[in-house]
C-alpha cells in the first residue's frame, strides 16, 4: 500500500468519524463513488481499526443458531412399519396431441378427482381403447405387428 493511499484512508476515516457521508467525502477528496467504495472495502480488510466507531465499521457476523444434536439411538416406537410402494422405472416418451379445451379440462378434473396424474389417465384410456377396439382386419393386424417390431428395434 502506498503512502498516498494510506493518507487517503486516514483522511476518509477522520471524515467518517465526523459523520460525513460517502458522497460528501468523495466531494472533499475529489474522487468518485466507485473509488470510495473500493477504498472503504480495502480499509475493512487491510486496516479495520481506521473504521472503528464509524458507520462503515466491519460488522460482527452473526452466528446462526446451532441445531440441536440429534440422538443417535432412539427408543423403538410401537407404530407398525409400512412398506413403501416402489414405482417401476420404465422408459417414457412424450406424446402430444391437440384436443378441445373443454375436453382437456374435463380429463384433468377427472384425473385429479381419482387421485391420478393426467399422464396416468391418458395412458390408461389409450390402453383401454386398444383393448376394447381390436384391429378390424388381417391386413391391419399384420401392419400393426410389423410396426411394433420396427419401433422395438429402433429403441
Amino acid at each position: 500500500m502506498t503512502k498516498e493511499r494510506q493518507k487517503y484512508m486516514e483522511q476518509v476515516s477522520e471524515l467518517l468519524r465526523q459523520g460525513k457521508s460517502r458522497k460528501e467525502i468523495g466531494d472533499i477528496v475529489k474522487r468518485d463513488k466507485a473509488w470510495m467504495s473500493r477504498l472503504i472495502k480495502e480499509m475493512r480488510t487491510e486496516m479495520p481499526e481506521l473504521l472503528e466507531g464509524t458507520a462503515e465499521a466491519p460488522k460482527e457476523q452473526e452466528k446462526a443458531p446451532e441445531a440441536p444434536e440429534k440422538e443417535l439411538f432412539t427408543e423403538p416406537s410401537n407404530k407398525p412399519i409400512q412398506a413403501t410402494k416402489e414405482k417401476k422405472h420404465t422408459e417414457t416418451q412424450m406424446l402430444s396431441f391437440r384436443a378441445n379445451t373443454g375436453d382437456i379440462l374435463r380429463w384433468k378434473a377427472y384425473a385429479q378427482a381419482k387421485g391420478m396424474t393426467a399422464t396416468e389417465l391418458y395412458s390408461a384410456a389409450i390402453n383401454d381403447y386398444l383393448t376394447d377396439n381390436p384391429l378390424l382386419n388381417e391386413t391391419e393386424a399384420k401392419l400393426y405387428d410389423l410396426l411394433i417390431l420396427r419401433y422395438q428395434q429402433d429403441n
